[in-house]
């Protein structure tokens, strides 16, 4: 096996989509006993009153992702329900 070095991305890796997880980012880039806040967390203790707006907002967010996808993991076991019909049902005409 050889080692293969890139400068930069790979073409067949450069198309698919990046992911940012802040909570592993902050791992990664805060010394361990760092101490971390919020920047509304700061606002809020300024004087800032938009935060129960955006709390309500991301409660919102939240139960409608949830929803989301419950309705995408039925239709996926829907899905393969079927597909396993269907493979039985070619295997029976065969």
């Amino acid at each position: 096996m050889r080692l293969k070095l890139y400068d930069g991305i790979p073409k067949n890796l450069n198309t698919i989509k990046k992911l940012i997880v802040p909570c592993a980012l902050r791992v990664i880039k805060l010394a361990p006993g760092r101490k971390y806040t919020k920047i509304g967390e700061i606002f809020n203790e300024i004087g800032w009153t938009k935060k129960k707006n955006i709390d309500e907002n991301e409660e919102r967010y939240k139960t409608l992702g949830k929803k989301f996808w419950e309705i995408k993991y039925s239709l996926i076991q829907q899905r393969n329900k079927l597909d396993q019909i269907n493979s039985t049902m070619q295997i029976l005409k065969i």
